[in-house]
């Protein structure tokens, strides 16, 4: 059976480069490209019978692709979302699976890895790396009420970064940091700043 991929980058060479791997795929149907996400759930909707794989950038400008992904499952409830991105496994990746992501792959791999995420995909498992793997059990085993933001937040002090440099690194407010911090410390029971330090180096949160 001939299966369609959707390719939606705004880098006119890349989209060019995943197609044209994409192409070597046996049995694989036509590949359509979309250089934004509002003209990709476009074509999805038009095209929803054929296509049963997305392959999604990241970034687009300042604008993340995560919130969309929700939106196009809802389209069609068996459709697979690979994210492709620069930005590395932690935290990236985990925001992408914990958003409904199927699989997350780094733009800097090999080929061959594009095409055995696709397949992977297509057999109805979900595609990440060993290490991605390792970060999401991590997340369950020990901070499953915490949230994406309060798990960074987190990471940055177990680094040793402060409130305000936190803020600038994860693009918020001192304030919201700050929220986050302590809606954390309440999720884990913890009091004090060393506390929770000493919680994220004991956990492995690096």
């Amino acid at each position: 059976m001939m299966r369609d991929i959707l390719v939606i980058d705004d880098h006119w060479m890349v989209r060019r480069g995943l197609s044209e791997v994409l192409s070597t795929l046996p049995d694989q149907g036509e590949i359509f490209e979309s250089e934004s996400i509002n003209e990709g759930i476009a074509m999805l909707n038009s095209r929803v019978a054929q296509i049963d794989i997305v392959v999604l950038d990241l970034v687009f400008g300042d604008e993340s692709s995560l919130s969309s992904i929700r939106l196009m499952k809802s389209i069609k409830d068996s459709l697979r979302i690979l994210v492709l991105s620069y930005l590395d496994e932690e935290p990236h990746g985990v925001y992408a699976v914990e958003q409904g992501a199927d699989g997350y792959l780094t733009k800097g791999g090999h080929p061959h890895e594009l095409l055995d995420a696709v397949r992977v995909l297509r057999s109805g498992r979900n595609y990440v790396s060993t290490r991605l793997n390792d970060l999401l059990a991590k997340r369950e085993q020990f901070g499953k009420e915490l949230s994406a933001r309060e798990w960074e937040v987190i990471r940055c002090y177990v680094n040793g970064k402060g409130c305000v440099e936190t803020g600038k690194l994860l693009s918020l407010s001192p304030k919201t940091v700050s929220s986050h911090k302590m809606n954390a410390m309440r999720k884990l029971a913890i009091q004090t700043n060393a506390d929770l330090i000493r919680w994220g180096l004991e956990h492995g949160v690096t």
